[in-house]
């Protein structure tokens, strides 16, 4: 098994960007990283029973060999946003520009767009239907 250990590409000398380095060496979290791959895999079976509404396992044995660890450069941004007195932290994977946590949405540019979308749409029905009548196809 290889522990991985992701690190943001940027350096912290690139001016107006916040970039974070671990402070604790990849050796030093190997128990960490072994304790979270241990609880993941036992709740993995757990969710193999069906058929119970609780699982309580009496005894596991998850068992590492030959367990290495090395750090993987990874573009991964972190975004802090404030916005109507909220604050919105998420992330952004720089490879793919795929975004996780909650995005600030405002309620009422959703709903003037859902609006202007569903009229146009209707209005397109409506006129193409319409046309079609005229030329005797519907």
């Amino acid at each position: 098994m290889t522990v991985w250990f992701l690190e943001s590409v940027r350096s912290s000398e690139e001016a107006g960007y916040l970039a974070d380095k671990y402070d604790v060496t990849a050796e030093e979290s190997i128990d960490r990283a072994n304790e979270r791959v241990k609880k993941s895999t036992e709740q993995a079976f757990a969710e193999t029973v069906i058929g119970y509404d609780t699982v309580v396992a009496e005894n596991t044995s998850v068992q590492f060999h030959g367990g290495k660890a090395k750090y993987a450069l990874y573009p991964v941004w972190l975004l802090n946003t404030t916005w109507n007195g909220n604050k919105y932290t998420f992330a952004m994977n720089g490879q793919t520009g795929k975004f996780v946590g909650d995005l600030p949405v405002d309620k009422a540019a959703a709903t003037r767009w859902t609006l202007m979308l569903a009229t146009t749409f209707t209005a397109v029905t409506y006129g193409a239907a319409t046309l079609l009548h005229f030329l005797g196809l519907f």
